[in-house]
C-alpha cells in the first residue's frame, strides 16, 4: 500500500494558516525558510504544537485542513510502480506492507 504526499495547493493553505499562529505556537522554521512542516514527521510535530497550545477550536480546524490535504492510500502490486512510488507519506515509511487475512 502506498500513500502519496498531500496536494500542494492544500498544503499551501494549511501552511498559511499555521504561519498566522506560528509565533504563538512556537513553530520552528522549515528548511525552505517558512514555518510549518517539510515532511510528514514535521507536519505531525506542527499538529502536536497546535494541540499543546490548548486552543481546541484551532486544533480542530488545523487537523481538518490537514486531513483535506491528504490523498488516499492505494493498494498496488510492486511490479506496477517504481520503487520511488512505494512510499507511505502518512506513516513516514519508505515501504509499507498491508496484509488482511482472507479469514475474518
Amino acid at each position: 500500500r502506498n500513500h502519496p504526499p498531500p496536494l500542494d495547493n492544500s498544503l499551501m493553505s494549511l501552511s498559511a494558516m499555521l504561519e498566522e499562529h506560528a509565533a504563538r505556537l512556537q513553530l520552528p522554521p522549515t528548511p525552505a525558510g517558512g514555518r510549518g512542516f517539510s515532511d510528514s514527521l514535521a507536519l505531525q510535530a506542527a499538529l502536536d504544537l497546535v494541540d499543546a497550545s490548548g486552543d481546541e477550536t484551532l486544533s480542530l480546524v488545523v487537523r481538518q485542513q490537514a486531513s483535506k490535504a491528504m490523498q488516499l492510500a492505494t493498494y498496488f502490486c510492486t511490479g506496477t510502480l517504481e520503487e520511488e512510488q512505494w512510499r507511505h507519506y502518512a506513516l513516514a515509511m519508505d515501504r509499507y506492507t498491508h496484509f488482511t487475512s482472507p479469514i475474518r
